[in-house]
């Protein structure tokens, strides 16, 4: 028991196990720093020793821990199993963690283990550097500051691990806006830092065309509405010059019947005369009309 070691989850604390209290119930941890931990034994997962690396004692070997394969990088985790023996299960890294896949080797010798094998440490020491290196060609990215939106095409260069961060100026027939080319270069750890933090989001396609369609939108609305107020004001001329159109005509008729009721005043044919009053009606003796609708004469 004191050979083994032992993991506290709740803890996060691998350590040897120093001591073991039945009574109490507890197993007792000693880290790498010389600490020591006591905990219920239900919360410390057991770690048999499996034996020592080659012949004059080299490193212990525990359950659970991984060798990797010089050769080919291939992981295995060893786990006790009887008579001394041991078994070993093949590990894959997915989605940044260790999983077991395939079935386990039973019944090998510590001994025959691969010379191509190495001890890389306990399941519960390693860390799985998980390849953050982008794997896409051409990413569209958002950027958003001081209530300004702008889109990027994030550039891949994967042979020399760098980002170039191109600003979206025009989509399809849509002109967002014209400005100098300037170009941003940044290395794989910058761009990764600037996602995590929220300054760049990495969105789809149609998010952007959906942006683009909206600026477009949006100017052509206000395009319209400089066309009406145009619109507006030269109708609003056109309807002044109306008027004063109108009100030269009003003028003019105005001085047209002036014009005729002098003409009428001064005219001294038979019928203006006639219509002022100032003839007397001459009666036709054999017709009985008056003289000026008299046709005896023709006859």
């Amino acid at each position: 028991m004191l050979n083994s070691v032992g993991y506290a989850e709740s803890i996060d604390v691998l350590g040897s196990i120093v001591e073991v209290s039945l009574i109490k119930g507890t197993y007792t941890l000693m880290d790498a720093s010389g600490e020591t931990h006591t905990l219920d034994i239900d919360l410390v997962e057991e770690l048999k020793y499996l034996g020592d690396l080659g012949d004059f004692g080299g490193s212990a070997v525990y359950e659970r821990d991984i060798f990797g394969d010089k050769n080919t990088g291939d992981l295995y985790e060893l786990f006790f199993n009887e008579d001394g023996l041991i078994k070993m299960q093949s590990l894959e890294v997915v989605d940044g963690a260790l999983e077991r896949v395939g079935a386990s080797s039973l019944n090998i010798k510590l001994s025959d283990l691969s010379s191509d094998l190495m001890l890389l440490g306990s399941i519960y020491e390693l860390e799985v550097d998980e390849d953050k290196s982008p794997q896409f060609n051409i990413q569209i990215v958002r950027h958003f500051l001081d209530g300004e939106t702008t889109y990027f095409y994030a550039c891949n260069d994967k042979e020399n691990e760098k980002i170039d961060m191109i600003k979206v100026i025009f989509v399809g027939s849509h002109l967002l806006e014209e400005e100098n080319y300037a170009r941003v270069t940044m290395d794989y750890d910058e761009y990764a830092n600037f996602v995590e933090k929220g300054i760049y989001k990495e969105v789809s396609p149609q998010e952007l065309q959906n942006y683009v369609l909206g600026v477009s939108r949006n100017t052509v609305a206000q395009d319209v509405i400089k066309v009406e107020a145009d619109k507006t004001t030269y109708e609003a001329e056109d309807e002044e010059e109306y008027e004063d159109e109108m009100d030269d005509d009003i003028e003019e008729e105005e001085e047209e019947d002036d014009m005729d009721g002098d003409e009428f005043d001064n005219c001294q044919c038979y019928g203006c005369q006639k219509e002022r009053g100032e003839l007397e009606d001459e009666v036709c003796d054999e017709c009985g009309e008056e003289e000026q609708d008299c046709d005896c004469d023709l006859f």
